[in-house]
């Protein structure tokens, strides 16, 4: 039997969306026994063992098993979460970057909304899905507006574009969109974020040769930041 163990860039940032896609694979792959203190864990008989945990490396895998068995269990594994991710997965020393999510917090008037228009705010961008959840259940239980009126929220979980080994304080964003009759804006479409202006703005020119769109605009969010702190008021 051989050791092995290495760290695949699968990011703690994860959504959980997606992370209940790769505990999934979890299931499929040779020798699964189950979860051991939230722990993914195979085989555990005849001496061969893989166990994996999250962490802020990555996905780690720890295996005893030959190194052909390994290999191949590895590049199966490697080959299905590559499939859902919609990313290559590997090891981050052969040059596989780490993709890094933030999530966007929306609430919405309902009352306001009507057809393909809603009365949106944009609250803010954060770097966990909790953090954006907390806020939201402070705004709709606290601040003037959202908690007088009938709002909900959503969580929109975007990726960094740019590839990163920190975490960034600020990221830009593109949006583009038509208005309607009543001059509110419809039809709208994003980017995923970018981490300096001129990125964004390079997205932007091919974003127009292929979207039609009256309006655009590049706007800049800082992580963390909260907008709307005040609430609103109907007139």
């Amino acid at each position: 039997m051989e050791t092995f163990c290495v760290n695949l860039n699968i990011h703690y940032t994860i959504p959980q969306e997606l992370w209940v896609k790769v505990k999934e694979i979890f299931t499929q792959m040779p020798g699964w026994t189950g979860f051991e203190n939230g722990c993914p864990k195979w085989y555990g008989d005849g001496g061969k063992i893989i166990e994996g945990s999250l962490e802020p490396s990555g996905l780690q895998l720890y295996a005893e098993m030959p190194q052909s068995e390994w290999d191949t269990w590895l590049q199966l594994f490697k080959d299905k979460v590559t499939v859902v991710l919609g990313y290559p997965i590997g090891e981050p020393e052969d040059g596989y970057t780490f993709p890094y999510w933030l999530y966007r917090l929306i609430m919405t008037d309902s009352e306001l909304s009507y057809d393909d228009y809603k009365e949106e705010f944009d609250i803010g961008v954060f770097e966990t899905e909790k953090q954006a959840i907390e806020t939201a259940k402070y705004y709709l239980a606290n601040v003037q507006g959202f908690c007088d009126y009938p709002c909900t929220y959503r969580i929109e979980y975007k990726k960094i574009s740019d590839c990163i080994d920190h975490k960034p304080d600020t990221v830009w964003i593109i949006q583009g969109w038509n208005t309607n009759d009543n001059l509110d804006e419809i039809d709208i479409i994003e980017s995923s974020f970018f981490l300096t202006e001129d990125k964004a703005n390079q997205e932007l020119e091919k974003m127009k040769m292929v979207n039609k769109r009256t309006e655009w605009a590049v706007s800049r969010w800082k992580i963390g930041e909260l907008k709307w702190r005040d609430g609103f008021i109907r007139v």
